[in-house]
């Protein structure tokens, strides 16, 4: 049986697109209130839909085509500090201090990201 953050893991791993992102949201989104510390893993979520109200629609409200490089440039700046979150709580339970490195980290590669000349 996998974990919560194995699955998380997992559906990350399949890329940046909206679908997909929308997936991982959701299912983080779900899992709010069966964690006993939930802050880190709300910054997680909240970041993904953050990137989510970036991507393009189309005329009728569609998701449209993202350019391939600024695909990249999201997983290249972004998903490492996920991919560390997810491992480390994958592992144990994170302390409130190890919870906030996380935030930090994941909510910094976010900012550089999303205000960096594209």
């Amino acid at each position: 049986m996998t974990t919560l953050y194995e699955q998380l893991q997992s559906r990350l791993d399949q890329g940046f697109y909206g679908d997909n992102l929308d997936r991982i949201t959701a299912l983080a989104e779900d899992t709010y209130a069966q964690t006993q510390n939930p802050a880190a893993l709300f910054a997680f979520a909240r970041i993904l839909r953050l990137i989510q109200t970036e991507w393009p629609t189309d005329i009728d409200g569609d998701q449209a085509s993202v350019p391939l490089d600024v695909v990249a440039s999201m997983e290249r700046q972004i998903k490492p500090a996920l991919d560390a979150f997810l491992a480390d709580s994958g592992r144990r339970t994170l302390t409130a201090e190890e919870q906030l490195a996380h935030m930090n980290a994941m909510i910094s590669a976010y900012i550089r990201w999303r205000f960096a000349d594209r």
